[in-house]
């Protein structure tokens, strides 16, 4: 009963906050580009950032309130309650006089709560939908609608709510290939569907500090490892820029990927760190880990932890996850959480897996200090705090700005739980 209440409020509050966005949203009148799916939703946002596109982008802003505080130029929430009360005047007064200018709006956009992407989607109008590979994202949020018998699974409940966005596409939805594997739905919009392929990429390369993809357009090149799912990005990216009738810039040498997205870093005693660590469900994890396969290098250890936010899938999908981990044949697997504890690691044991488990990055840390060495590869991936532990682990400290979660609020959770 209260649960319901929330979600309720929750959209009801966002729609006002709505109802402002859009009086300086009908002055701006961008073209508007929308980015959701599950996963790699803020790295296809940085790669269309890279093609230098007169726009302006959602960049920390991917929810009902964060986009249309965003439209009216204003950061969200940032660890402050009191914060609410100025957003409050804040936007209702820049409703009357706040306009952006660029021509394009590229947005990121979630759907962590039913209905929510709808929402986003319904006031922005898209031209363009772009939506990355779906799966159990945020699935805790979804389970109540299988309980009510509208939905068999929370992962078509997911699918749907996603789905839903690219209805309100005016001119084109680009969809990845599993969204066409998962649902015909797609086949009867209105607006014109593109579909890209896996096979569609000629050539794929990966090392711990670059990475390659060839296309039968050009060849796509990065001084960050990157995982071989991210071809879909950059197919994804194409078709766009296509749709735009706008140049492709293929030497991405100088693209930086978001804090926490498979970021190179060195570490101590000149180890080499590969950094995972901002979201984790299982289909990210199983992207990772299919590039760190790929990576050509003896010695590999993995520095696992819990996925949260899974439902009642929670047990399957940690279970899943350890087929995923035994197929890049690590040297060694350091699991940080209750869940990959009770769920992942039983496996793991069954194949003779080297393994070691702690019960959150604090206790892990003395291990891994005592045992980095130059000729190991260590690439961490989960929650938990995962940061706090890359930090810990760098051999220049100045790098930890480059990490995720460095907000204030962020480094104050890490502080409640003993991590200094």
């Amino acid at each position: 009963m209260i649960s319901n209440i929330k979600r309720r409020l929750y959209l009801t509050a966002a729609r006002w906050f709505w109802l402002l966005a859009r009086r300086s949203l009908r002055r701006w009148q961008p073209r508007v580009i929308i980015i959701t799916g599950s996963v790699g939703k803020t790295t296809m946002l940085n790669l269309l950032a890279a093609q230098h596109l007169p726009a302006h982008f959602s960049h920390n802003a991917n929810s009902a309130y964060g986009v249309a505080f965003d439209i009216l130029g204003l950061d969200g929430v940032r660890g402050s309650r009191l914060r609410w009360l100025y957003l409050i005047f804040a936007t209702f007064i820049r409703s009357f006089t706040y306009t952006r200018r660029d021509k394009f709006y590229i947005v990121e956009v979630d759907a962590e709560r039913p209905r929510e992407a709808s929402l986003i989607a319904r006031n922005l109008q898209p031209e363009v939908v772009i939506t990355t590979p779906i799966g159990l994202s945020h699935a805790s949020f979804f389970d109540h609608l299988v309980e009510q018998g509208k939905y068999p699974t929370a992962e078509a409940a997911i699918l749907d709510e996603f789905v839903n966005v690219s209805c309100f596409a005016t001119k084109l939805a680009l969809f990845s290939e599993p969204v066409q594997e998962l649902t015909p739905r797609v086949k009867s919009l209105k607006t014109g569907v593109e579909f890209v392929k896996n096979t569609e990429i000629k050539k794929y390369r990966v090392e711990y500090n670059s990475a390659t993809f060839t296309t039968q357009n050009g060849e796509f090149k990065f001084n960050e490892p990157m995982p071989e799912a991210v071809g879909l990005q950059l197919l994804l990216c194409e078709r766009l820029m296509q749709h735009l009738k706008l140049p492709i810039i293929y030497d991405l040498k100088d693209f930086v990927l978001p804090p926490g997205r498979n970021n190179y870093f060195v570490g101590q005693n000149g180890s080499k760190l590969i950094d995972s660590s901002y979201n984790a469900h299982l289909i990210s994890m199983q992207s990772v880990l299919d590039m760190v396969r790929q990576i050509r290098w003896n010695r590999k250890w993995l520095v696992i932890s819990d996925m949260i936010q899974q439902g009642k899938a929670e047990q399957s999908e940690h279970e899943s996850l350890a087929a995923a981990i035994l197929a890049v044949k690590p040297e060694n697997v350091i699991l940080i959480g209750h869940r990959v504890a009770n769920y992942t690691a039983p496996l793991l044991k069954k194949a003779g897996q080297n393994l070691q488990v702690f019960a959150d990055p604090k206790a892990a840390l003395p291990y891994l200090q005592k045992n980095l060495t130059s000729d190991l590869l260590v690439v961490f991936k989960g929650s938990q705090y995962l940061e706090w532990l890359v930090e810990k682990l760098l051999k220049n400290p100045a790098d930890a700005k480059l990490l995720a979660r460095r907000e204030p609020a962020a480094i104050a959770r890490r502080k409640k739980r003993g991590l200094l």
